[in-house]
């Protein structure tokens, strides 16, 4: 696989709305919303507070490609906002309840790499490993290796910015792959839609005769309002409880190698 990489200097870019392609591959535009950042900052910072003493609260802010595989003049140069210094703002403004994950420094270290998509606004499975490692760093256990995980490789993914590029035929050229990795000792989820019915899933579904563009739902079934896993291999009563979107959707696979619940 080749990785994300930037060919915005030697390419000529294409803009379509806020999804910008450069080469073979495509970046949104970053808007900082300033009151939104703050009600974000103190609901999380009230939610913690009244959590002290009763559970760990973390928080990740996770960058785009945008952030990583562009540079800052290369982001002011089709107007989107500072994504490292939107970041910075909100872990500034975490009060001392939170532990904060901060992953940006490491996704940079390691921006030669497959760590995000070409044609999608997402992280590849790697991509989250590596801040799955960080979490794990600050939350005090040794990480799942991927080496001892089981995985399968669903080629021909065509995402987000690939419909939102009105199919532009560079991207087209070179889908991505996505590659996702079984938990240990648990295979099935239970997710609850919001009139709260039950339906049991596969953690990862094959996907390999799906559509192109909808390969990255392999992942814990896509969005809902409620799953749950709980896998008897962890003989440890822990748990954990993910407020997340659509990016820790591979992350949190991870940790099902780690809790019990999740």
């Amino acid at each position: 696989l080749v990785p994300a990489s930037s060919p915005y200097e030697d390419d000529a870019v294409e803009n379509f709305g806020t999804v910008y392609v450069a080469g073979n591959s495509a970046y949104s535009m970053f808007y900082f919303n300033h009151d939104g950042t703050n009600d974000f900052i103190g609901a999380v910072n009230e939610f913690a507070e009244h959590l002290d003493g009763v559970a760990n609260v973390y928080a990740c802010i996770v960058p785009t490609s945008t952030g990583i595989m562009l540079s800052k003049e290369q982001q002011d140069s089709f107007g989107s906002s500072d994504m490292k210094g939107a970041i910075d703002y909100i872990y500034s403004g975490l009060n001392e309840y939170v532990n904060p994950i901060k992953v940006y420094d490491l996704l940079m270290a390691h921006r030669d790499e497959y760590i995000y998509f070409r044609t999608d606004h997402h992280w590849t499975s790697l991509g989250a490993y590596y801040a799955y490692t960080e979490f794990a760093d600050v939350a005090g256990f040794t990480p799942v290796s991927l080496d001892d995980l089981r995985r399968v490789d669903f080629d021909d993914f065509l995402g987000t910015y690939y419909t939102q590029s009105n199919m532009n035929p560079a991207l087209a050229a070179t889908p991505d792959t996505v590659t996702a990795y079984y938990p240990n000792g648990v295979d099935n989820l239970v997710y609850y839609n919001s009139d709260l019915s039950a339906h049991t899933w596969p953690i990862i579904k094959d996907m390999s005769e799906s559509s192109p563009y909808n390969k990255y739902s392999t992942f814990i079934a896509g969005d809902h309002a409620i799953t749950i896993v709980s896998n008897p291999a962890i003989e440890e009563e822990t748990s954990i409880i993910i407020f997340k979107d659509s990016f820790a959707n591979p992350f949190s696979v991870f940790l099902m190698n780690t809790y019990r619940n999740v």
